[in-house]
């Protein structure tokens, strides 16, 4: 081998190992994050970070709460289409899904108008049409599974008889708290302090199943207070745009068995599904991922500079 041939095939090997440096370093850079598991359920379900930026790019919810989501949304699959649900959506069914969704209470969309807005609904999410569908199929899925789980919520249901102080601050019910431990009666003060808000001869909630009443203002009424008795101060469930509210409960009345009235089942209805997923998900294997120990800061802060980055290219 002369000279000229052997530094050709040196040259020759350094472009070679160059190339796959560089190609070590865009897989590392552009393409393995993007692989990375983000949530996993059970054995069998993997999310990754590709995707999962997507829809935290459409969603709009923090990131915490959009992997508890989507953790939720593969638990739902995993279970509708076993026993006792039996849930399968073909592809007519969610076509049909799909097709209704534009429109709304509206008319129905001609096929020019529908092409359209699937055609916007693909530019603005960066899904592909598969993975557009798949997000369709959830929504449907998990309407089916709310229609099945409504219909069977029972109607007659242990009940407690509730009477309420509301307050817009704690140290406010504080006080009240103090006074009706002094011995006041509860029905005056609720009067006293919020006469239009229970607008009732009694200032009553109303009657409640357990599964009727905000978490904690249940294991409160039903496990806690005998009749007669009334709570402390409890916070209630936080309304968007809304200051916190504080309350005191008194368990008026109880029965063992009661029709439940409809607003209260109503509530109970809607709240089926979340109910019935907070079980399952205690069932499942559920955990989070990302570039370190979990779901990281480090991991967060990439899923955004991506967000961000491709809202950039798109201008």
């Amino acid at each position: 081998m002369n000279d000229r041939t052997r530094i050709l095939l040196i040259a020759a090997v350094v472009v070679v190992v160059v190339g796959a440096i560089a190609g070590i370093g865009i897989y590392t850079e552009r393409v393995a994050p993007f692989r990375t598991v983000v949530v996993r359920v059970d054995d069998d379900v993997e999310v990754r970070l590709g995707y999962f930026v997507k829809r935290a790019a459409t969603s709009g919810v923090p990131s915490l709460q959009l992997l508890n989501t989507i953790a939720r949304e593969e638990v739902m699959l995993k279970a509708a289409g076993q026993p006792p649900y039996d849930i399968e959506i073909g592809d007519e069914d969610l076509d049909a899904y799909i097709r209704s969704v534009p429109q709304g209470d509206g008319e129905r969309l001609t096929d020019a108008e529908f092409d359209e807005w699937w055609r916007q609904q693909l530019n603005e999410s960066g899904f592909s049409a598969e993975e557009l569908r798949d997000i369709m199929q959830r929504n449907l899925t998990a309407n089916l599974m709310r229609d099945y789980l409504g219909e069977r919520v029972e109607t007659v249901a242990e009940q407690v008889l509730l009477q309420l102080i509301l307050s817009p601050d704690a140290q406010s019910a504080q006080a009240a708290v103090v006074r009706l431990d002094a011995g006041e009666s509860f029905t005056a003060l609720a009067q006293e302090l919020n006469p239009a808000e229970l607008n009732t001869p009694r200032s009553e909630w109303g009657w409640f199943p357990r599964e009727g009443l905000p978490s904690g203002f249940d294991r409160m009424a039903f496990d806690q207070l005998a009749v007669g008795e009334h709570s402390p101060v409890m916070p209630l469930p936080p309304q968007a745009g809304q200051a916190p509210t504080y309350a005191i409960i008194r368990v008026a009345d109880r029965v063992a068995a009661r029709e439940i009235d409809a607003a209260a089942l109503a509530g109970m209805r809607a709240r089926a599904l979340d109910t019935w997923l907070a079980e399952e998900m205690g069932r499942r294997e559920v955990s989070f991922h990302g570039f370190n120990n979990g779901y990281d800061s480090e991991t967060d802060a990439w899923v955004t500079w991506q967000i961000q980055r491709n809202k950039r290219q798109r201008r």
